[in-house]
């Protein structure tokens, strides 16, 4: 239920989400999809009540709300003044865009005294942050640089979609609502932190904050009970942990969500096993490249200068520490099973000749593989439901869940017969938190509007009248798209098997 609140958590549901500013890889400000002509009218509005208006002749106080004239796209817009005496002669005062969301310098000349329709006009714009994840800082080697990469990165992702997210606010904690998001087949929480531009910072963590003077970390809710309160018997804490609430939410929603697919769960996917296969294959292809073009970078640049022989040592052993810095066995392991995971949906529809074929990985550019993503992306868009392409998704994600579950039960019980070598899975969490996005998205898409095709000529009759003709050209096409996106799946996980390799020869290399 909306609005209610349960362990300091208040729930405000599914949100659609546009996005206007992009903060940081897991920050970004937005409004609901039925509210984005807000942000067109306030510049209108804005325009018309402060163009012939005096501009401020004395400073602002902080948090008073002025309009701002930006010079670099001419336009009006309300601000709320952050900071005074910034810039290079302290003479300038940041301001943020409170209908935007982003914040600049600006001089006293760019400002004006807020008119009073402007000043009463509702703020619709909303702060949103990704559950459970912290943007990696300074304390951890991040510079601003780093920052607005990841930035970029998450702007870029989003481009112009909307974004579907689960949201919730945090009681007594002002830096914005907590979302789990996704934009089309991407969850964006696994995402960031695949791409390293964050770090996983659960529930009970992320309830603790740095005071501003550095100081130690408090708690964002005091940790004692108010007086006349019986305090809470220790042995209920055995009862409502994280997990547990975790579980019970998601076995909730699975009765929504299969209350939404109605009697026939399998109908809208039925006899197209292809979509079952390739979810979530272009996101996995596009982020996993991104790795492997490093480390096969890196690989060259040593092999090179281990060819130029002795004359060349210091540039070999330059190369070799480079490659070794940039290099983690976590991120290949995490990337193998990924890529593993895929493949493993895939196996059943593969035939044994697909499987033979012998790929050199090595010689796969980055680029090669943007191809072979972008083609699954434009085939799942084109041939088949937003609603089939959302189940195939969250059936694939309670897939990779329940895997983990089965392997942590089988690890636990070998390790307390004494194998002390079995492997646990190192996500569990993460892996809930996307089944129950996954889960949601397609709960909004089901209760919402219908969407019957991906594909924005899905209502042309000559489209239609293309395909009545040519009734197996899909699945021709559909067999071509499965087959490259099996090769490249098998070349990522042999670059990163290589990666592995090549690691342990620089590292006895470098002790020569």
């Amino acid at each position: 239920m909306e609005n209610v609140e349960v362990n300091g958590k208040i729930d405000l549901g599914i949100r659609k989400l546009v996005v206007a500013h992009v903060e940081n890889a897991i920050t970004f400000y937005g409004y609901l999809e039925t509210e984005k002509d807000i942000m067109s009218d306030v510049k209108t509005l804005a325009d018309n009540l402060c163009g012939n208006k005096d501009r401020l002749s004395e400073d602002p106080a902080v948090d008073q709300m002025v309009g701002v004239y930006n010079q670099s796209d001419k336009t009006w817009y309300r601000g709320r003044v952050e900071q005074l005496n910034m810039g290079k002669n302290k003479n300038q005062f940041r301001v943020r865009m409170i209908d935007f969301g982003w914040n600049g310098l600006y001089d006293l000349t760019d400002m004006v005294q807020i008119p009073k329709a402007l000043e009463e006009k509702e703020v619709k714009l909303e702060k949103y942050k990704f559950v459970d994840l912290r943007a990696k800082g300074r304390d951890h080697g991040y510079s601003a640089d780093d920052r607005q990469r990841g930035g970029n990165w998450l702007k870029k992702t989003i481009g112009n979609r909307v974004v579907v997210a689960s949201c919730y606010k945090q009681k007594n904690y002002e830096g914005g609502i907590m979302a789990d998001c996704m934009v089309g087949d991407v969850n964006l929480t696994k995402a960031a932190l695949n791409q390293g531009h964050a770090i996983f910072t659960p529930s009970l963590i992320a309830g603790y904050i740095k005071s501003h003077n550095g100081g130690p970390m408090k708690p964002m809710r005091p940790p004692h009970f108010p007086q006349g309160k019986k305090k809470q018997d220790k042995r209920d804490n055995r009862k409502k942990t994280n997990l547990d609430q975790g579980i019970k939410d998601l076995s909730r929603l699975l009765d929504r969500v299969n209350q939404a697919r109605g009697q026939n769960p399998e109908k809208e996917a039925k006899g197209n096993n292809i979509v079952n296969c390739l979810v979530g294959v272009s996101q996995t292809i596009e982020e996993v490249s991104e790795v492997t073009e490093k480390y096969m970078s890196g690989i060259e640049a040593v092999d090179e200068a281990n060819k130029k022989g002795d004359g060349a040592k210091g540039e070999l052993k330059k190369s070799i520490e480079e490659y070794l810095d940039l290099y983690s066995d976590q991120v290949v392991d995490d990337e193998t099973n990924r890529v593993a995971n895929q493949l493993t949906a895939m196996q059943p529809s593969i035939p044994a000749g697909w499987k033979s074929l012998s790929v050199k990985a090595e010689t796969i550019t980055r680029a090669n593989m943007m191809e072979v993503a972008e083609s699954v992306k434009s085939w799942i868009e084109s041939s088949v439901s937003k609603e089939a392409e959302l189940t195939a998704i969250s059936k694939k994600e309670m897939e990779t869940f329940c895997r983990s579950l089965d392997q942590l039960s089988k690890s636990l019980s070998a390790r307390e017969g004494g194998q002390i070598d079995a492997e646990l899975p190192t996500s569990v969490d993460a892996e809930l938190a996307s089944v129950r996005q996954a889960l949601q998205a397609e709960l909004s898409c089901r209760n919402g509007p219908k969407i019957t095709a991906n594909s924005p000529n899905a209502n042309n009759n000559n489209s239609n009248k293309k395909q009545k003709k040519n009734p197996n050209a899909n699945a021709d096409d559909a067999a071509k798209v499965l087959r490259s996106a099996w090769r490249a799946l098998t070349a990522l996980k042999s670059q990163l098997e290589f990666a592995k390799k090549k690691t342990a020869e620089f590292e006895t290399l470098r002790t020569k």
